[in-house]
Formats: C-alpha cells, structure tokens, sequence
C-alpha cells in the first residue's frame, strides 16, 4: 500500500477528464471567467539541470469577487470568529477581505502563541460552518436562494445512482468533473458556497465508496465461508441504499450498512495473526473485480483543480475536522447518521465517533504504517547520527506535521537519547494541529520545537533567507499525496532550497495501490478527495 518513496503517479488520461465542447446545460447565467484548470503534469523539467528555485512561482493576489458575491448573497462575507485582545502577529481580517485572501496572507507566518493560533482557528471553522449550512438547503430545493443549483446536484446524484455499477466509473468521472467545474465557473456562488458544493460531492463519493465496500463484505464473507455474518444479509442492504430516493435518508442506509460491512472486515482482519493481510485480499478482491477497481481508483483522483488554490487549504481543514479527522465538524444534523465514521487518525479525544468498529479498523489500518514509520525513524536516525559530528543543535523541519509530529516525534526522541540536540521547525495547514503544537512549544521546557508556522503546501512556498541550507532533514509525511502533481514538484525543490548540502529529505509516500484503503475507511474521501485530489 505504501511506499517510502515518492510513487509514480497515475498518467493523466484526457479522454476521463476531457469536457464536451457544447455547453453544460445549466439554467444559471453562464459564467464569464473560468477558475478551473487542468492539472496535467507539467512539462518535465530536470532537477539536475534546472536551478531549483526557478520552478517557484511569485506569489500571486487572489481573485476576489466580494462585491460581487455580497450583492447576490445578502450576506457579508467577513469572518465573524474570536479576535484575540493580545497583540500577536496575525492581522485582524478586514471587512471587505475576502476570507481565502486573508488566509493566503498567512502563508508561511510563524505562530508564536495559542490565542494567535486560536484565532486563525476561528476564522477556518467559521468557513467551514458557512460551508456545511449549504446542507440545509438540499431538503427543500424549491424553498432555497440555490434552487437552480441545488437542483443541478439532484440530477446529478440521481445520474450517479441510477447508473449499472458497469458503466458507472465512465458516468461518474464525466458527471463529476462537469459538475464541479460548473460550481468553479460560477460567479454567483460565494466562496463557502463553492466548498459546500464539493463537500456534498464528496457525499456521493461516500455512497459510491459503500457500494464497493458491500461488495468486499460479501467478498470475504463467501470466501472465507463466514456463516455467522450470513444472518447480515449484506445483499439486502445494497437493495435498500440502493431504493432510498432521499439524500440524507439514503446516507444514513448507506452508513448503517458500512458499519455492518466493516463486522465482516474487522472480524477477518482484526485478530492478532489474520490468515492474509487486508491490503493483499483487497488486491485479489480488485483482481477478480476490475470495474470495482476502475471505480474505486476513480474515486480517489480527480484532474482538476481550481484556479483560486486557496481553496484547498480551508478544504484540508475540513477534511481533518470532518470526516478524515476525529470528526468535531460532524454535528450538523444532517450527517448525525455519519458521525461514526470519522477516521480520527491522530486519534484526538474530542472525537465523536464512538462505535466499536473505529478502534478495529484504525487497528488495521494501523499494520499498514507501523513497519513503513519504523524503518523511517530508524533510517533518519542512523543518517543523521552518521553525519553529524559537533554540538550544534540537529535541525528538522516536518510539514504536513499533524498535532504531534509523528513522523518525526520518534526520530527527535532518538537523537536526544544518543545526547544530541534537536530544534524542530514545525508546519501545518490546519489551526486546530496548530494550536495544538504551539500549545505543546509553550508549555514544554525542553526547547525541542523551535518554530511552529502557517503553511499551505498549495500555495507558492518562499523560505526566508535564514532558512536557506539550514535543516539537517526535512520531512513531508503522507501528506503530498493530497496535491496535484505539479504542486508535488514544487515542494520537492523547496525542500531541496531549505536542506543543508549533504542533508536528508524523508517523503514516506502513498503509492498506486492507495484505492485499496477505501473499503476500510469509506468515508476518508467525502471532504476531501474533490479538493485535494486524493492519491
């Protein structure tokens, strides 16, 4: 499943991505600007031959449309969440900012103390909550100010629904993409709006990911001659997600039965010595379904991105607070039904999700990394030891680091039990991981992070000059998977910018067979797949 080094990455394919020339029909006035493009790997360039630097881009202003959006949305679109009274280095948000060019302004900015952190903190989840009260318009379209587009996703759905499972990849990869570039071109549709739209394409990826995982239950269940699930009636439960014509009503079926579905995996893979690994059955699963595994890999990557790549960084926000994290985004009526299936990773305590399956299936994911981090830590460890030969502190910079640096945690803890020290530059997109970070560098008194810093990973990264050959490794953990190609490519030069001569860079990677995971964790793509273009 995973590979400790940067996985080749899946060729774009025009003919899944390519729109048709006439028009989307589309009763909302057509749009005058498009704001998506392609992200089709750019044109090769050799890091050999080409100075590294010259593949990073200047910044660029965000292309605002606030008077516009407030005119057609009656509402303001300033953030309204905690301004701290200490002084800190964050600005205060302007009322006519919009709030994706506030966040770009943070870029690469250190968090020196909580209530700054909390404040950045603030202004995401006032976004996101913007963005999820688009749920409550999809009940009653008719009622709705978004009738027209609210009504553009019913068809849409209803396509994705009523399509056979044979065909259903090609529908879906067209359908999709159409439709999202629809909510893109939009210049009706306010920026929270826009994420609210994707999000709820990430439902349907769910419902999608159900099917497939109903599929791998029975699977198992026939294979491995499980007369004690038979009782489950798995078939049934296809049939009733299947015939359930409302949204929600159907998400909830849908849920319902990926619990179930999960009884079956976990009772197979979840014993102290299974008879196989989960990732090899899920490979045979796929081996002997090749639609499934075209629709599940289809499920997982997306060829466009928009022109606003702001977008992407409040997205991963939600995406670890919603479905993919411990799931404190959840609380919307409307997805009570889905709350136990947040993923929690990190395994934060204010998770919602309580049912028994959670703890089996973080489990198996679980075996997956274990041997891939030991041998990560390990191997940075005995390089850096190797080549380190004075008192000056060892200096790593982790990004994408999560609210305990743990891929670098266990490094950092060797190294200061062999007698050297270490001073750890940490960086995350997500202010409830940075909060927690700088939390953790103020209240400690071993001095072991030294900087904690606002850095989106879609945007242009521009070091300062003191960072420039400084750090001993720096490490991207299992987080670029979640870029489009050309951004990978990007951050690779710029941790070469920033890594001394003779220093190490550690990438531990999601590979080709990442679509494997989706059966165990089907909810992982709903609100973030679209917008960061899962694997």
């Amino acid at each position: 499943m995973i590979s400790n080094t940067i996985a080749e990455t899946t060729p774009f394919r025009p003919e899944d991505n390519t729109r048709s020339d006439g028009p989307i029909p589309l009763a909302s006035p057509p749009s005058t600007k498009a704001n998506i493009r392609r992200s089709a790997p750019e044109p090769e360039v050799s890091v050999v031959t080409k100075p590294l630097h010259s593949r990073n881009t200047p910044d660029r202003l965000v292309q605002g449309r606030n008077t516009e959006v407030s005119d057609i949305s009656g509402r303001q679109l300033r953030m309204t969440g905690h301004v701290s009274e200490a002084t800190t280095s964050i600005p205060e948000q302007s009322t006519q900012e919009s709030p994706l060019r506030w966040f770009r302004s943070q870029q690469g900015k250190s968090i020196e103390t909580s209530e700054q952190a909390q404040h950045l903190l603030e202004q995401q989840k006032q976004f996101a909550r913007e963005a999820l009260s688009l749920l409550d318009h999809i009940d009653a379209p008719e009622a709705s100010t978004l009738s027209t587009w609210v009504h553009q996703f019913h068809n849409y759905h209803h396509k994705i629904s009523n399509t056979p499972l044979e065909t259903k990849a090609e529908v879906f990869v067209k359908e999709q993409s159409d439709f999202y570039c629809q909510v893109h071109e939009s210049s009706e549709l306010t920026e929270e709006q826009k994420l609210g739209f994707e999000f709820l394409l990430g439902l349907e990826r769910f419902l999608i990911a159900v099917e497939i995982t109903l599929k791998f239950a029975i699977f198992l269940r026939d294979r491995c001659e499980l007369t004690e699930f038979h009782h489950l009636e798995l078939e049934e439960m296809e049939e009733q997600v299947h015939s359930e014509t409302r949204f929600f009503k159907q998400l909830a079926r849908a849920s319902e039965a990926s619990e179930k579905a999960i009884d079956v995996i976990t009772k197979v893979f979840g014993t102290e010595k299974p008879p196989q690994s989960y990732w090899q059955a899920a490979g045979v699963f796929y081996a002997e379904s090749t639609e499934l595994e075209r629709l599940a890999k289809d499920q997982i990557s997306i060829h466009y991105e928009p022109e606003d790549q702001d977008f992407l960084g409040i997205a991963q926000h939600l995406h670890w607070n919603g479905f993919g994290g411990d799931g404190k985004y959840l609380t919307h009526e409307k997805l009570k039904a889905l709350e136990n299936q947040a993923f929690n990773y990190h395994g934060n305590q204010t998770a919602n999700a309580s049912c028994p399956h959670f703890t089996q299936r973080l489990k198996i994911f679980g075996q997956g990394l274990e041997e891939l981090m030991t041998f990560v830590s390990q191997a940075t460890t005995n390089a850096l030891t190797a080549h380190h030969h004075d008192d000056t502190p060892i200096c790593i910079y982790d990004l994408c680091t999560g609210p305990k640096f743990a891929a670098v945690a266990a490094t950092a803890a060797a190294l200061q039990q062999q007698g050297h020290k270490v001073a750890l530059t940490l960086s995350d997109v997500d202010g409830s991981n940075l909060k927690a970070l700088v939390d953790r560098k103020n209240k400690a008194a071993d001095g072991l992070i030294e900087d904690v810093r606002y850095e989106d990973l879609n945007l242009p990264l521009e070091p300062p000059e003191s960072d420039l050959d400084k750090y001993d490794l720096v490490s991207a953990s299992l987080g670029l998977h979640q870029l489009p190609d050309h951004r990978q490519k990007s951050c690779i030069q710029h941790f070469t910018r920033v890594a001394k001569p003779g220093g190490f860079i550690s990438i531990p990677h999601v590979n080709e067979l990442a679509h494997t995971q989706l059966m165990l964790i089907p909810a992982n793509i709903v609100d973030g797949s679209v917008q960061f273009k899962y694997w």
